[in-house]
């Protein structure tokens, strides 16, 4: 059963890994403080994945209802997830980063949602509007809504925002511990559970994300898409989000109207190649541009153009790197 007998809550473990990120780490446990003094059938477990500094052990002593663990070597997000799963008490489990925020209804919502027996892995969205300001987190949070599936299930599961019964993570042997950092282990593990378990997406469930700046966000680009190129010559399957066909397309011809532009000022047929080139760019990108115009305005769309621009040649290098990158040189970038 999933509700507590007698008392309407449906019990939760929320986990969360964490690596020397106090100040954001508090931001997460300050977002849930007002559920846990709703629900007393909910558990908060953090894992501080050896954290060099004791910010994420002060961040922790500032509440009261924390369970803290503490490992006794950097493994990784997937290890820590994977070890807050084991110790976690409740039949559901939700994984939360602990780099985000919870909107008021989020767990709520995940109560409702788990009630339904049939429903066995479930996974949230990330808010247009970022957990920390700038220009750069406010493109990434808007990058992001323009990419979420418009079916009913997805086929990916994200440890930053995701939910599935505690026997359907054991069944599956949990995340895979090769991978040591932040990667593309959510994107592994989300192919093995969508081979045997349909994967529900709450569009409307929502966090919000401390997402990184641009020179840490366009590393972490390069090394996860030569990372993902590995899994998908294994697989050859693209997914509904994140890592679809249209945006694959959209960062190549990206890529491609930033090498062209030197050759408009050739003129004449080159100026109509580019032009050509320009057109379907915008038309693989459009989703993203139409939703940057609505939110943001002009102005930012145009910057936002910029930004993608450069993000195409970072992305369209981690693929071409990831398709003569053979599986023993990857595993060096895990």
């Amino acid at each position: 059963m999933n509700r507590a007998v007698g008392s309407g809550f449906t019990p939760l473990s929320i986990i969360s890994p964490a690596y020397n990120n106090g100040e954001e780490l508090e931001g997460l446990l300050n977002s849930l403080k007002d559920d846990f003094n709703r629900n007393s059938f909910l558990e908060m477990i953090v894992v501080d994945d050896c954290s060099p500094g004791d910010s994420v052990a002060q961040a922790v002593g500032k509440f009261n209802f924390i369970r803290y663990i503490r490992l006794a070597q950097n493994k990784g997000a997937a290890a820590a997830r994977n070890a807050g799963a084991r110790a976690a008490m409740h039949p559901v489990l939700v994984f939360i980063d602990s780099d985000v925020q919870v909107e008021k209804e989020t767990i709520k919502k995940i109560e409702e949602v788990m009630q339904d027996e049939k429903i066995k892995i479930m996974v949230g969205n990330k808010s247009k509007v970022p957990a920390n300001k700038g220009v750069f987190p406010a493109y990434r949070a808007i990058m992001h809504n323009s990419w979420v599936p418009r079916e009913k299930f997805a086929t990916f599961f994200t440890g930053a925002f995701g939910v599935m019964r505690k026997e359907v993570f054991d069944e599956i042997c949990g995340f895979d511990e090769k991978y040591k950092g932040a990667s593309v282990e959510d994107f592994e593990f989300g192919h093995r559970l969508s081979q045997r378990y349909q994967i529900y997406f709450f569009k409307d469930i929502l966090i919000r994300v401390n997402w990184n700046y641009f020179v840490k966000t366009m590393k972490n680009h390069y090394k996860r898409t030569i990372l993902w190129m590995q899994l998908f010559k294994k697989r050859k399957k693209f997914d509904n989000f994140c890592a679809t066909p249209s945006q694959g397309g959209g960062y190549i011809l990206g890529f491609l109207v930033v090498i062209a532009t030197p050759f408009i000022f050739l003129g004449g047929k080159y100026i109509i190649i580019y032009l050509f080139i320009m057109f379907f760019y915008l038309l693989f990108n459009r989703r993203f541009f139409i939703l940057t115009g609505k939110e943001r305005g002009l102005r930012f769309m145009l910057m936002a153009v910029a930004i993608h621009l450069a993000e195409s040649v970072v992305v369209s290098a981690g693929a071409i790197a990831g398709v003569f990158t053979r599986a023993s040189a990857a595993q060096e970038l895990i």
